[in-house]
C-alpha cells in the first residue's frame, strides 16, 4: 500500500495574476486620481467666481452709497443726457445744512469712471500676461483734474465691454437698450440711477470666467 503524501499547499502568485492586479489598479488608480483632478479644477474654478462675486458686490455697494446722496442739478452729465449710458460720471453730493445761510453743503466734485488698467492700456493686446485683453477698472475720484486730485480704485478686472455685447458693430447685442457699453456702465432716468457691471477672469485652466451685476435704484 503506497503511502498517502500530503498534497503541497500553492503559494504565490502567477505572472497572469499579477499583469490583472496591476491593470486593475491602474484603472482604479487612474479614475481617482481623475475624480481628483476634476474637483480641483471646480474648487479652483468656485474661488475664482466667489473671488468676482464679492468684488463685484464691493464695488456695487461703494458706488450707490455714493449716488445715494448725489442731486440731479449736480451730475454731468445731466440725466437726460445719459439714456445711451455713460462710463464716466460727474456729480457732487448733499453732505450737510448750513442752518445759518440757510442752505445746502456740497462735497468737493466727484466721479465714479472706467479706465483702462495701466498695465493693459486700450491697444487690443494682452499686455499684463493674464489671459484677458484690454481689462479695465472701477475708480472713484475726488476733485477730478485739479490739485490734490484723490483717487480710489473700487474694483479691477473690469472687462472692456459688458457681458453679451461685441465691440465697435453699433448694435445692440445683449438686449439691454445700450449699444457698445463698456463693462461699467451707468443709466440716469430722473431721479433713477441703472448701475451695470461685468467684471472676468480666467481660472487655472485659462476658461473665462465672468460675473454680471445690474441694480436700478433711485439717487439724489
Amino acid at each position: 500500500m503506497r503511502p498517502i503524501r500530503a498534497r503541497k499547499s500553492r503559494c504565490g502568485v502567477t505572472l497572469v495574476e499579477i499583469v490583472i492586479a496591476t491593470a486593475l489598479l491602474a484603472t482604479f488608480g487612474g479614475a481617482a486620481i481623475l475624480a481628483t483632478d476634476t474637483a480641483s479644477e471646480s474648487i479652483r474654478t468656485e474661488v475664482v467666481s466667489a473671488h468676482l462675486e464679492s468684488a463685484a458686490r464691493h464695488a456695487m455697494a461703494e458706488v450707490t452709497e455714493s449716488l445715494l446722496t448725489a442731486d440731479a442739478s449736480a451730475v454731468n452729465p445731466p440725466p437726460a443726457a445719459t439714456a445711451d449710458g455713460v462710463a464716466s460720471l460727474d456729480y457732487a453730493r448733499v453732505v450737510g445744512y448750513d442752518v445759518l445761510m440757510d442752505d445746502l453743503l456740497w462735497s468737493d466734485p466727484e466721479r465714479l469712471v472706467f479706465e483702462y488698467d495701466p498695465a493693459d492700456p486700450d491697444d487690443g493686446a494682452d499686455n499684463d500676461g493674464d489671459g484677458l485683453i484690454d481689462e479695465g477698472r472701477i475708480v472713484y475720484v475726488v476733485n477730478p483734474g485739479v490739485a490734490g486730485e484723490r483717487r480710489r480704485v473700487l474694483c479691477n478686472w473690469v472687462a472692456e465691454d459688458l457681458a453679451g455685447e461685441v465691440p465697435g458693430n453699433l448694435v445692440d447685442d445683449n438686449g439691454n437698450g445700450l449699444v457698445d457699453e463698456p463693462g461699467f456702465c451707468l443709466v440716469l432716468e430722473g431721479n433713477r440711477a441703472t448701475l451695470r457691471m461685468t467684471l472676468a477672469q480666467l481660472d487655472k485652466r485659462g476658461s473665462r470666467i465672468e460675473m454680471d451685476r445690474y441694480f436700478n435704484r433711485p439717487f439724489g
